[in-house]
């Protein structure tokens, strides 16, 4: 206190007056120098004071900043799903033009169920029927002939041939009848034959479903009253052993 003897004169004065003993009571002056700010008890509570300061300032910048901090934007409600698209209509399906044909009294199904129920599986037997029903006009039979008969020679091979083109055959099941038949022997020469019932009048409709009909000659049976005639037509529909005497080695039916 040596340094300010005013300014301890005037504290001293102050603090004897009324006044201040009502509100501070008896003030008594430390006997003893305060230690460092740097370290010590005294500095300590100086410290600790200016932590609590610097706490509530931060406590009230973070304050500050929760109120600066703008409100987060509500999310807007999701838009309505967009209605499924009408499912498409299908494009229908062309008439064939075979359906047009006036209607036949003979039954292509009724045939094959005659064929097919062939008593003792001869269907020599059933060729009566046949020939009775078969009408003409609506109508027709075709023999087909293989290009390249010259080229046969293996007969599992020759069967696969024939059998692929059966396959094929599947657009015209319902206006077609129809047989093929391997003639010859294993190593060659061998002959694919085929005799064909169509609708109508031409062999038109099997040539533009099936692309391997395209690999036949096709003839037309113009006189079926011509005995010769429809005894070939006989056994290409049920020989099993041989046709103008050549053996047969395998056979595939359409039906």
């Amino acid at each position: 206190r040596k340094p300010f003897p005013c300014v301890t004169r005037w504290f001293m004065t102050c603090v004897n007056q009324q006044p201040f003993i009502d509100v501070v009571g008896q003030v008594t002056l430390c006997g003893k120098k305060a230690l460092s700010a740097k370290g010590g008890a005294g500095a300590a509570p100086a410290a600790a004071g200016k932590k609590g300061k610097n706490e509530k300032k931060s406590d009230s910048k973070k304050a500050d900043v929760k109120k600066a901090e703008p409100k987060k934007a509500t999310k807007p409600a999701p838009a309505p799903a967009p209605a499924p698209a009408p499912a498409p209509v299908p494009a229908k399906k062309a008439k064939n033009p075979l359906d047009e044909l006036p209607k036949s009294p003979f039954s292509l199904d009724a045939w094959k169920k005659q064929y097919s129920n062939a008593p003792g599986g001869d269907c020599y037997k059933v060729m009566p029927w046949f020939w009775e029903h078969f009408d003409r006009e609506g109508f027709s039979i075709f023999h087909g002939n293989y290009k390249y008969n010259n080229e046969l020679e293996v007969a599992f091979m020759t069967s696969n041939l024939a059998g692929g083109f059966v396959q094929r055959c599947d657009e015209v099941r319902k206006y077609s009848f129809g047989t093929i038949q391997i003639l010859g022997k294993d190593g060659g020469p061998m002959e694919l034959r085929l005799t064909w019932i169509m609708r109508g009048q031409a062999i038109d409709p099997l040539l533009e479903s099936n692309p391997d009909a395209e690999h036949y000659e096709w003839k037309k049976v113009e006189n079926l009253d011509d005995e010769k005639e429809k005894k070939y037509i006989e056994d290409m529909f049920c020989a099993w052993e041989t046709i103008d005497g050549l053996p047969i080695l395998d056979a595939k039916v359409f039906k």
